[in-house]
């Protein structure tokens, strides 16, 4: 395999890895909305994660970007 399509190669994973990212966010914050009042401290454990999640993401796109 040529540099050039390995690079391709390595960019797609990384699109598909932010993607998936993505799907994940989307389930946290699925769940996050179905608690019911009095779990709030769930549902700020599972935004946390989402955030996390989507800080993962950015920094994945601004990678695929540079390579």
């Amino acid at each position: 395999m040529g540099k050039w399509s390995k690079r391709n190669d390595n960019r797609r994973r990384l699109s598909q890895a932010a993607h998936l990212i993505d799907n994940a966010i989307e389930h946290l914050m699925i769940i996050h909305k179905s608690y019911p009042e009095g779990y709030e401290k769930h549902q700020r454990v599972l935004q946390v994660y989402a955030v996390a999640l989507d800080d993962l993401k950015q920094e994945i796109e601004g990678y695929r970007a540079d390579i």
